[in-house]
């Protein structure tokens, strides 16, 4: 599970690209169960980085106003009822959370190639379950973290 270089995530009082953050730095997780998690400060255990210039197949999910995520397939994302769905099986229509619970309309969900970096964050380095502390959100909607899937 990984997410592409730019990607912004939520960090207490705004975001920061995803390449920025470093072992040690605090992101935003969230706990609890959807629509209603709790969201506080949790330290980035482990980021790291494919090199630039390779190809990966990736899927970049569409929202509206232009905006979307490009990720990896296995990234794991949160619906509305609470479950995870890879990014390969969210379906254009469809809706993902964000941080106060509400529903984000995906516009289009396409597969293409990236040549950039892909990051492979973790904020509970060693904790696999629950998925408290493994939420976190990643351009605006909740997304799970590394840990989600070696859990």
């Amino acid at each position: 599970m990984a997410f592409a270089a730019g990607t912004e995530i939520a960090i207490p009082g705004g975001t920061v690209a995803i390449e920025d953050l470093v072992v040690g730095n605090e992101v935003l997780a969230g706990a609890g169960s959807a629509p209603h998690l709790a969201w506080s400060p949790v330290a980035v255990e482990f980021n790291m980085a494919t090199p630039p210039g390779e190809i990966h197949p990736v899927i970049d999910v569409v929202f509206h106003a232009g905006r979307s995520l490009v990720c990896t397939q296995d990234q794991l994302f949160m619906l509305p009822d609470g479950t995870l769905a890879p990014a390969s099986d969210l379906p254009q229509g469809g809706k993902l959370l964000n941080q106060n619970g509400n529903d984000v309309p995906i516009v289009a969900v396409l597969m293409v190639n990236y040549a950039g970096s892909l990051y492979h964050l973790e904020t509970s380095l060693g904790t696999t379950s629950p998925i408290d502390g493994h939420l976190i959100l990643a351009g605006g909607v909740v997304a799970g973290d590394l840990g989600l899937q070696s859990g």
